[in-house]
């Protein structure tokens, strides 16, 4: 009898139950040698198939883990879930996480200011917008109590009040006209009745939070025992002597707010909204809460902004003398108001001349120690500031000016300079000025005015030539000159004759020359000319016949100058002298004529000339 090693095993397969042979390697003379190769593989298919699949699957799993898409896509959909159960277990992420928040947020903030504050204003605006009106609201309640109790019997005796208790007038006054005010705001855990968060106003004493969670809890659930009420049902109004308790149940947490006074219906909204709002940012730790409460840390801020109050000014006639007071401040500040804003618009205008002048250069201006104060620079030959300001309706006495001497150098102020350097200026002349050249123009101008400006010009401050092409000029000297000539000439006559013959034609000419010079020089000067012709005469007669003869021979040559062409027939003029005023002679003359009658000086027409007329300084 063989051992059980020698028998061949049975193995069911896809033929049926038959003997394969020995799997160690026996074959023996069973079925298995006589399989052919395709059944074989089809046999190892069958048994090998699972375990091959797996390998495949497990293969094209490293694949994808060592893809870098397919590792962001995977942690990406498990990273939420991860980060909520780190955050059950505790706050290790968010201290790690902390430091490199914080670094990216000053990088954003360097990098895009605008968008941060675009993102940051919706959230602060509201807060800083309600500060502010509770501020100004309070201020002017304060302000409007101590105006409307100060003078009256009442505000006396709350004065008094403050001072026996050692407090401010406006608190005595918010302690007797308040309404309601929130003590103390609980936030209680609603499973455990632990709490959560506390926060308690100013000048209140503080209770035990965990004290009164426990009271609240345990009343609740006196009441829900009791009454046999729902769990969503609980317990909303609690009152307590002076003290309401205004209960907001949520489905995670319990708000309570221990409130003084007579609550408005409008705080049991603020309530709800609030108790909605931290559901919704804390639900996560509110879900997990495992009796670590410093996530709740947060919830501070909110629950201060309920810490509300409300103050209510009895309705009391109030005092006249209370609106008389009133009155006088309000006429008062618009006194001072309307006499500010009209200072205002006369400084402004003050400035505005100032700024307009040249030669003036404002540096400073403002208000200092109740006056308007300016300083800057002025040029000594800039208009006077006392004339300036009488242009405006500011008054002298309220401005304090301080100016340093400087030389400006715009056109205006270098033609006020030169027309101080070089006057006195004859009116007939022009200054100008034209790129820092100094040009001159004007007729008639005296000569000698022109030469002593052209000396002058020269050591102009700021001027960088001088030019005086433009001058007409007038030479007064040669005036006088051709004045002497003319006083100089005669034209003598015989004895007895009274007309002016042929042999003076010459003298004539010359005479008439010399008239024509000066009447263009009177006319070019401005000067009033005048010429009178002296007819002298010596026959022996009478003085009155001599004085006919000296007067025909003098209208004789005024006659004979005309038909020349002298055509100022009213400044030449006639005169008979006669006898009378005889030209000088000199002493070897009258010597050659032992009958003064017979000197010709003294039967002659000569010429006096007199010029009228300011001459040039």
């Amino acid at each position: 009898m063989s051992d059980a090693s020698s028998v061949n095993p049975i193995r069911r397969t896809p033929y049926g139950n038959k003997v394969v042979g020995n799997v160690y390697g026996n074959t023996g003379d069973g079925v298995l040698s006589k399989l052919t190769e395709e059944e074989i593989e089809e046999l190892r298919r069958n048994l090998l198939a699972p375990e091959q699949y797996q390998l495949m699957q497990l293969h094209r799993r490293l694949d994808e883990l060592e893809s870098p898409d397919a590792q962001l896509s995977s942690i990406s959909k498990y990273l939420p879930e991860a980060v909520a159960i780190n955050a059950r277990k505790g706050d290790k992420l968010s201290k790690a996480l902390a430091q490199t928040f914080s670094r990216t947020l000053d990088v954003s903030v360097q990098q895009d200011t605008e968008t941060m504050v675009e993102g940051i204003t919706p959230l602060i605006l509201p807060a800083l917008r309600k500060g502010i009106q509770e501020s100004f609201r309070s201020t002017r309640n304060a302000i409007k109590w101590a105006l409307q109790y100060g003078v009256s019997f009442q505000g006396i005796r709350w004065q008094f009040e403050a001072r026996k208790t050692k407090r401010s007038f406006s608190e005595v006054v918010l302690s007797h006209t308040m309404q309601y005010r929130v003590e103390q705001v609980f936030l209680i855990h609603r499973i455990s009745g632990l709490p959560l968060q506390h926060v308690v106003a100013d000048s209140v004493k503080a209770q035990d939070g965990s004290l009164v969670s426990s009271m609240l809890t345990a009343i609740q659930d006196f009441v829900q025992d009791s009454f046999g009420t729902k769990a969503e049902e609980g317990l909303a109004t609690l009152q307590v002597g002076e003290l309401t308790v205004w209960i907001e149940q949520g489905p995670k947490a319990i708000l309570a707010a221990v409130v003084r006074g007579t609550p408005e219906p409008e705080l049991r909204k603020v309530l709800k909204e609030t108790a909605r709002s931290i559901h919704l940012q804390f639900n996560a730790a509110l879900t997990f809460f495992d009796g670590d409460i410093t996530p709740f840390e947060a919830t501070r801020p909110i629950l201060e902004s309920e810490l509300l109050s409300h103050y209510q000014i009895p309705q009391r006639p109030i005092s006249p003398l209370f609106w008389t007071l009133v009155g006088g401040l309000a006429l008062w500040l618009v006194f001072l108001a309307f006499s500010f804003v009209k200072s205002n618009i006369y400084w402004k205008d003050y400035i505005s001349v100032l700024e307009a002048e040249p030669g003036i250069i404002v540096l400073e201006k403002g208000r200092e120690r109740g006056n308007w104060y300016v300083a800057g620079l002025k040029d000594p030959l800039a208009t006077s500031t006392d004339s300036l300001i009488s242009t405006t309706k500011l008054d002298p006495d309220d401005v304090t000016e301080n100016w340093t001497s400087f030389l400006d150098q715009s056109d205006e102020i270098l033609l006020r300079r030169a027309n101080e350097f070089l006057g006195p200026i004859p009116n007939e002349v022009s200054l100008s000025i034209e790129n820092s050249v100094l040009m001159a123009s004007g007729s008639n101008v005296p000569k000698e005015w022109q030469e002593k400006a052209r000396e002058k010009a020269q050591f102009l401050l700021g001027i960088k030539n001088y030019n005086d092409d433009g001058l007409d000029v007038f030479d007064e000297v040669a005036m006088m000159a051709d004045e002497a000539a003319l006083e100089k000439k005669m034209i003598y006559f015989p004895e007895g004759a009274q007309e002016v013959d042929s042999t003076h034609q010459t003298v004539l000419a010359d005479i008439f020359l010399s008239i024509e010079a000066l009447l263009d020089q009177a006319k070019m000067g401005h000067k009033n000319l005048s010429i009178s012709v002296f007819g002298h005469s010596t026959v022996a007669g009478n003085d009155q016949e001599n004085m006919l003869i000296g007067d025909i021979r003098a209208r004789s040559v005024v006659s004979e100058l005309i038909s020349l062409g002298v055509d100022e027939i009213g400044i030449i003029r006639p005169v008979g002298m006669g006898a009378q005023a005889l030209p000088p002679v000199e002493q070897d003359i009258q010597s050659l004529y032992p009958d003064s009658a017979q000197i010709p000086q003294y039967n002659s027409v000569t010429f006096k000339v007199v010029i009228e007329g300011k001459s040039w300084d």
